[in-house]
């Protein structure tokens, strides 16, 4: 599986939605938010500081974020 397809794993369990476009305020709520940071933190084996993890915006941005994170 790729980094891409992890991310969206994690975003659909939380957010049901994947259109990198989404806004991720527009589909959930803060719980959703640490749930998905901590799943991703799971999936990757990384620490997400919550200035980045709250900082996504969209949807895509979870993704570029995991394709660096896999990168780094």
């Amino acid at each position: 599986m790729t980094a891409r397809e992890t991310a969206l794993d994690a975003i659909r369990a939380n957010y049901e939605v994947d259109d990198p476009a989404a806004a991720l305020d527009a589909h959930g709520d803060s719980f959703s938010r640490v749930c998905l940071i901590v799943d991703l933190e799971d999936a990757f084996g990384v620490d997400i500081p919550d200035a980045v993890g709250f900082g996504w915006g969209t949807v895509g941005d979870v993704l570029v974020w995991a394709e660096q994170a896999v990168r780094a």
